[in-house]
């Protein structure tokens, strides 16, 4: 299963004014209830799908029991849940003036002389493919 928008965002804070020092980054994983709920009916909705009659012949045997209570599954989830690939688009783009976001349309960051984001932290959300 895959969440592509969690409810929570993480943090990254400065260790030390150091450049070099690593910063502390905390990607908050499953860090909402509802984060947790959308994983559970996920792995319930695959269960299903492989029990259906139409499909059960041709699906192999569960190569893991998550068990069937919220619980069970909770601690599965906290068990076996990684991040997937490198997350994109984590920088906002407001406008020169909004207090939110953090750079601007020029990918300026606020706040801050001299220093632009150029990659793919900053992505324009929406429902198309990047591919």
């Amino acid at each position: 299963m895959i969440i592509l928008s969690t409810c929570t965002g993480g943090s990254l804070i400065l260790n030390s004014s150091d450049p070099l020092d690593y910063p502390i980054i905390n990607p908050a994983y499953l860090g909402s209830d509802l984060d947790l709920y959308i994983l559970r009916e996920g792995i319930r909705s695959a269960q299903r799908f492989a029990e259906a009659p139409a499909i059960k012949g041709y699906v192999g045997p569960a190569v893991y029991n998550p068990g069937t209570t919220d619980a069970e599954l909770n601690d599965f989830i906290r068990s076996n849940s990684t991040n997937l690939h490198h997350p994109v688009g984590t920088a906002a783009m407001s406008s020169r003036t909004a207090k939110y976001g953090v750079v601007d349309p020029d990918l300026r960051v606020k706040g801050v002389t001299g220093l632009r984001v150029i990659d793919a932290s900053v992505l324009v959300s929406g429902s198309g493919s990047l591919s």
